[in-house]
């Protein structure tokens, strides 16, 4: 009996050595599960000073959930077995463990040594947990997200019937609009078209009463050719009007042409010189101009509506209308030595209806269609059309129209 003590005690300092150097818990029992060695780190995982301490213990001491250790110690010998259990420390603390015990080989008596390990699942534990909270968090998220989805959706809908229901009011306030704008042009080209009769015939009449042959006082012609003038003035805003009801119809024929620009400015020139202040006028145009592609009837109102502008908005100083040929351009300008244009309103110009200055209608007549109209014209004939103020000052408005050489072909670039 004294031989076989004798054999375990020199196998157990063996394993002594081998244990205490492993920085995993580990520990050594005898087949009825008493501990009969302890490395430091199972000492400190139990909470022990000294590993020492643990020599003698059960594992039912320190482990939880033995209640049968007989039953649990044949399964480890015989197959060994890995467990998840609590493990009591010293201060009553419970801690989970991973716990193996396996046999290590019989004695000479027949009895077994097993060993064990203990790895502290606390961290692991702690880190499920905070899994678990995640994973629970997501599933949250997911049903308010969900929810938001469903939310959205929902309002999507409304919205969509909203701007469905919108569309179709806009669209319903769109005929409606485009019916009252052709009631609109139809009413005013009626009413243009009635006004042109008479103020033709009042305007014939008139230049009958100033003919030479009448004989009449300085003061009656004056007042005549005051009325000539308005007649005028009436009479070219009824053909605006006119043109502008037939552009924006599509019904007004533009037919650009090989035209000659001296034999069209002829008679404008003529019939404005014949009116008030129509000396302010210098006309440089010269007569070896190329011909220019335009329709005729455009090109006399363009001019026209540019030397009117220069005229309401110039009341003194000179007028100036230029040309000259710009490679495969012609050039044509018109000057004035008035007040200039105001930054901010040379890019409005253009546009229907605009006026520089919307107070000065009881001293210039104006309704904001002559430089719109001719915008239109030009575009209708491929030109282009700029307005600027003149370093010395006043204003000038420029337009380009596309030049022919002398064959009436178009010049090349």
């Amino acid at each position: 009996m004294k031989m076989v003590d004798t054999q375990l005690d020199i196998e157990i300092q063996q394993y002594t050595r081998l244990v205490n150097s492993l920085a995993e818990a580990v520990f050594i029992c005898d087949s009825h599960g008493t501990l009969q060695l302890a490395n430091p780190a199972m000492a400190r995982l139990a909470g022990y000073g000294d590993s020492r301490k643990l020599t003698g213990l059960q594992l039912t001491d320190l482990f939880s959930g033995m209640a049968q250790p007989e039953t649990w110690m044949d399964r480890a010998i015989n197959h060994g077995m890995a467990d998840e259990v609590m493990l009591r420390r010293r201060d009553g603390r419970e801690v989970p463990i991973s716990f193996t015990l396996s046999p290590v080989q019989p004695c000479c008596d027949g009895r077994y040594t097993l060993a064990g390990t203990a790895h502290d699942l606390t961290e692991i534990k702690r880190q499920q947990v905070e899994l678990e909270k995640a994973n629970d968090q997501i599933a949250a998220d997911r049903q308010e997200l969900a929810r938001l989805n469903s939310m959205l959706e929902q309002k999507v809908n409304e919205k969509t019937a909203n701007l469905t229901l919108a569309y179709q009011q806009l669209e319903e306030q769109n005929r409606a609009l485009q019916k009252l704008d052709r009631m609109k042009t139809d009413f005013v080209s009626m009413v243009s078209h009635e006004l042109r009769a008479p103020l033709t015939n009042i305007g014939g009449g008139i230049e009958l009463l100033l003919a030479p042959s009448q004989g009449l006082d300085e003061r009656p012609r004056k007042t005549l050719r005051l009325v000539q003038a308005e007649i005028t003035r009436l009479a070219r805003f009824v053909e605006t009007i006119l043109d502008l009801s037939a552009l924006e119809s599509g019904h007004m024929p533009i037919y650009p042409a090989p035209v000659s620009l001296p034999a069209v400015v002829a008679p404008l020139r003529m019939q404005l010189e014949r009116l008030e202040k129509g000396n302010r006028l210098e006309w440089h145009i010269p007569d070896d101009l190329p011909y220019v592609s335009s329709d005729e009837q455009a090109l006399t109102s363009i001019l026209f509506h540019l030397l009117d502008n220069a005229q309401k908005y110039s009341p003194h100083g000179r007028i100036m209308i230029t040309a000259r040929a710009e490679e495969n351009e012609v050039r044509v300008s018109v000057e004035d030595e008035g007040p200039g244009i105001s930054p901010e309103a040379i890019p409005l110009l253009f546009n229907r209806f605009y006026r520089a200055n919307e107070e000065d209608s009881q001293d210039v007549y104006g309704y904001g269609l002559g430089l719109y109209t001719a915008r239109r014209f030009l575009e209708a004939m491929n030109g282009r059309i700029r307005a600027e103020n003149r370093e010395q000052g006043g204003a000038r408005f420029t337009f380009w129209l596309q030049a022919f050489d002398e064959k009436g072909g178009t010049e090349s670039k």
